[in-house]
């Protein structure tokens, strides 16, 4: 409001935001059943498992599934969980990583996001959106 360009605007956090263990209320209408099927591709390889939607994350969900899912901070910071959603629908709850660019092209970070739809494919190998 004061004159300065939003997409000049950094942040720098130096903490992340505490999971106190409670199921996180949907905001995202659930589609179809309460459970996903995901996708996962990471360094080339396709795997897959279910998880409920609403319960867990896709980073917490895909490593009690026995997938290495990349994280770091698991509080929306520092984007070692992006992937690009290929097919499907997620809520993602926050983000301090990603340019809006970023989420228009479907680029989510694992950590925050929850499955919408029955089928989700996200894809950790795909490069870099540029604006």
């Amino acid at each position: 409001d004061n004159g300065v360009d939003p997409a000049r605007i950094k942040t720098e956090l130096f903490g992340t935001v505490l999971d106190d263990g409670r199921v996180r209320p949907p905001r995202a209408p659930v589609q179809g059943s309460g459970q996903c099927t995901v996708d996962v591709v990471l360094d080339g390889t396709r795997r897959s498992f279910v998880m409920d939607k609403n319960k867990d994350n896709l980073v917490d969900a895909g490593i009690r599934a026995g997938i290495e899912m990349p994280f770091s901070c698991k509080g929306g910071v520092c984007s070692t969980c992006r992937a690009q959603v290929v097919a499907g629908e997620v809520d993602m709850d926050i983000n301090f990583a990603l340019e809006d660019y970023e989420v228009a092209r479907g680029f989510v970070l694992c950590c925050q996001s929850y499955p919408v739809t029955d089928h989700l494919e996200i894809d950790f190998d795909r490069e870099h959106a540029h604006s």
